[in-house]
């Protein structure tokens, strides 16, 4: 055998056994998470968030009965009361639920409590009772029904886990008392996440928002 085909021969062995350590050692490269796989492990604040654009978001947490109709859902808010020219004239409570949630959105986790959210999302529940249909109405509206020369709408809003939900952070300024006499009073902010069942049209959601919801103050 020639000098040549010898240091050929020997190349081409060294080659392969380079190779075969190569392969027998190398693993595969980390999965790289995506930006959102990443966030949405992170837990952020809504301070974090205020001042960005609205962003979509699901939500978990325990499940509970709605009101009236004790449907699953991860909040619930039920009232009956006026509603005329497309707002709530008055209205009374009949029951909501008040348990803490967690909002998945792409910056991250928020841990909610029942005050630090702000509902725009459509009735699951809207059934409109007259003096006439007393028999037919609930029994916890009969009496102001009988009593009403205006038509009475039981109404229940709800959050369901699965679905998907459109956010923002808002920013509530609101005023303490002075601590001591001859002080001034002191102005705080509180920041909530307003969550609609549709996307925001210019900023805003497009749903008004639950009379509940707005009957939460600071």
């Amino acid at each position: 055998m020639s000098h040549r085909s010898t240091l050929m021969s020997l190349i081409l062995s060294l080659a392969i056994a380079t190779l075969t350590m190569a392969r027998a050692g190398a693993q595969p490269p980390p999965e790289r998470a995506t930006p959102t796989e990443d966030s949405r492990m992170k837990a952020v604040t809504l301070s974090d968030l205020q001042g960005h654009a609205p962003f979509e978001l699901t939500l978990s947490g325990a499940v509970q009965e709605g009101f009236p109709e004790r449907r699953p859902c991860l909040y619930s808010e039920a009232l009956y009361g006026e509603h005329q020219d497309g707002a709530w004239a008055s209205w009374t409570m009949i029951g909501h639920t008040g348990k803490p949630l967690t909002a998945h959105t792409p910056a991250g986790t928020i841990e909610l409590r029942p005050s630090e959210w702000r509902l725009h999302v459509t009735p699951g529940v809207w059934q409109t009772y007259t003096k006439a249909d007393s028999a037919a109405a609930p029994e916890f509206i009969r009496a102001d029904l009988a009593a009403s020369a205006i038509p009475l709408t039981v109404a229940a809003y709800e959050l369901t886990a699965g679905r998907t939900y459109f956010g923002k952070v808002d920013r509530l300024s609101y005023w303490l008392p002075p601590a001591n006499h001859g002080e001034k009073p002191q102005r705080r902010y509180a920041y909530v996440l307003v969550i609609s069942d549709a996307p925001f049209v210019d900023g805003k959601p497009p749903q008004p928002m639950t009379p509940y919801s707005g009957s939460i103050t600071f």
